[in-house]
């Protein structure tokens, strides 16, 4: 019989190994790429009782995604086959790699960039507003990196997955060069395409340069209609002036399309900023004051308790600390802004005058919105909420990433065509698609409150009253003038200038239109008909599974490597989250009262 005593309970089994484990949690780690490894100790623990360590864990995680995906260096060579692939197996595919040499490994050519738009993608834009919301997210992986993205939008405002490109990071060389290719392949001739964008300093550069090319630029864009995020635009208002209230006042500003709103809201804001500026200042100015008599108290309580000469030394070297962060101006923009521009800095700004003195209305403000390009759209959440979902998949290798669009594009595109052609067969008299008709429908009601006078003699130019007695309506008569041209299909103009900036008919005009009996179809722009979202979401695409798992390398093929510079070598887990920053502050605690 055994005799030898066991001194302590092992909590975890010598067998139960992280190869082990990837390979019974194999499927659960798959299909949920984004576990974390305190979820696998959870689920060790409920099923064979044992406690294993968190790196264990981790490993095991690791073991079953390599398993599935390929591991990391490889998946920088596999996902160049892998997009080849795609590429023959879908004519009309865009997609373009860009390689660079390394004198230390000759043998291979080092992974620079990748661009890539599905030929659905393509085709879907066509039928889409010409807008596009260009983002960046990085990745996680044990590479960095930066995926930047191009997400159009249909007649219902939903995502539309353009374009993708993996980089080496956000600068001018990245912007310019997914630029190039985002021109080459998507929007070809297509003309006055809006690009909605940060104030990203390399971006703007890469924009100011397709925009005034030189003689040599391979893809000059000289009708690109460059527009700023407002999110990120308010984000900077509330670093310099540090109120949720007056950064919801300058969105409402930004999103104004009456000039007679759009002044008022101006004033307003001048005058509010100034008052808060000086009441900052004020509080500012207290608090140092406050600091200051509690540091003299100090003092004289030392200098009771140990004599006059310890009251020089508790005084000595008393400091004044504020916690209100300093107010920030907006970056000077060398290279992109007119020579000698030079913004005011942030302790220096004393109202919003002088902060936005600097900024072109036509890249922030609705009502200066020159064509229309925005069709309304003022902020880049459609890239960003497609970034956050590929959130999941940012950890994983390149082949992952590609294989996780591939899917979910090919999603978007099954529901939402189902969607589209369901609206076609419940709404069969309506033209417009489902949230068009819901707009339509709204002012329709709307315009059956004005009134309407004719004042044109051989024009068709008509003056709409607005309603007096309705709840919620001043006491003060408000008049918009319609313009009806005769040209053929007829054209619309208003003084509330809706029509010109977002493609639909305002309720004016719809006004107008119900006394004439003229049907408003023609001031209503063909993205947002039901045919032109079917169309939308109509197309096929393969897979490329039929053709390999691209998940191993044979060393005797392998063509390219990750750039070594790029390997993470810190130590810990990697932050996988977004980075907080300015707009994170500013939208801290939800939305505040209007």
């Amino acid at each position: 019989p055994h005799t030898c005593e066991i001194n302590s309970l092992l909590t975890d089994h010598p067998n139960l190994t992280s190869t082990r484990i990837a390979r019974l949690l194999f499927s659960e780690i798959v299909n949920k790429k984004d576990m974390v490894a305190k979820h696998i100790i959870d689920t060790v623990q409920a099923r064979w009782n044992t406690t294993i360590k968190y790196g264990k864990a981790w490993r095991a995680k690791q073991k079953a995604l390599e398993e599935r995906f390929g591991s990391f260096y490889d998946s920088y060579d596999n996902v160049i086959r892998l997009v080849s692939t795609l590429k023959e197996r879908n004519p009309g595919t865009y997609a373009i790699v860009q390689i660079q040499q390394n004198p230390d490994i000759p043998q291979y050519g080092v992974f620079g960039r990748l661009f890539f738009s599905f030929a659905i993608c393509i085709e879907a834009f066509t039928h889409c507003r010409p807008v596009l919301c260009v983002d960046g997210t990085f990745l996680t992986g044990k590479y960095k990196g930066q995926i930047l993205t191009a997400i159009g939008v249909d007649g219902n405002g939903q995502i539309v997955p353009i374009a993708f490109a993996f980089v080496e990071g956000e600068n001018y060389d990245s912007w310019i060069w997914f630029f190039r290719q985002l021109k080459m392949g998507v929007v070809k001739t297509r003309p006055n395409v809006c690009i909605l964008h940060d104030r990203h300093p390399g971006m703007l550069k890469a924009i100011k340069r397709l925009q005034h090319p030189t003689e040599d630029e391979p893809a000059p864009w000289t009708d690109m209609q460059s527009r700023w995020c407002m999110r990120h635009l308010a984000a900077n208002f509330y670093s310099c002036f540090k109120s949720k209230r007056l950064m919801n006042l300058f969105k409402r500003l930004c999103n104004q399309n009456q000039e007679r709103k759009y002044q008022f809201l101006w004033e307003r804001l001048t005058e509010f900023t100034g008052q808060q500026v000086k009441e900052r200042k004020a509080a500012q100015a207290r608090a140092v004051a406050t600091q200051l008599a509690a540091a003299q108290a100090a003092a004289a309580q030392v200098a009771a308790a140990h004599g006059t000469a310890a009251q020089g030394d508790a005084t000595q070297g008393t400091t004044t600390n504020t916690t209100d962060s300093e107010p920030v101006g907006l970056c000077d923009l060398p290279g992109i802004d007119p020579p000698g521009t030079k913004r005011k800095k942030g302790k220096r700004i004393k109202k919003f005058e002088e902060w936005i003195e600097k900024e072109p209305p036509v890249k922030w403000s609705l009502l200066h919105d020159q064509y229309g390009a925005r069709y309304g759209i003022m902020t880049t959440n459609l890239a960003e909420v497609y970034n956050f979902v590929l959130r999941g998949n940012r950890s994983l290798p390149l082949t992952a990433l590609v294989e996780g669009i591939l899917h979910g594009t090919l999603t978007y595109f099954r529901d939402r065509r189902r969607e589209a052609v369901e609206h076609i067969e419940y709404y069969p008299n309506t033209p417009y698609c489902r949230k068009i008709r819901q707009y339509m429908d709204k002012k329709i009601k709307k315009a059956r409150m004005h009134t309407v006078i004719r004042i044109g003699n051989e024009e068709a130019r008509y003056e709409v009253r607005l309603p007096t007695s309705r709840f919620g309506a001043g006491n003060e008569l408000k008049t918009h003038e319609v313009i009806i041209t005769a040209t053929a299909p007829p054209t619309c103009e208003c003084t509330c200038n809706k029509p010109r900036l977002l493609h639909l008919p305002c309720s004016h005009v719809l006004a107008v239109s119900g006394q004439l009996g003229m049907n408003p179809i023609s001031f209503v722009s063909p993205y947002y008909m039901k045919e032109a979202v079917v169309e939308t979401w109509t197309g096929e695409m393969t897979g490329f599974r039929v053709v390999g798992n691209f998940n191993k390398v044979n060393e005797m093929e392998r063509e390219y490597i990750p750039d070594p510079a790029l390997m993470r070598t810190s130590r810990g887990r990697r932050n996988s989250r977004h980075i907080q920053n300015d707009m994170d502050e500013s939208e801290a605690g939800g939305c505040t009262r209007q």
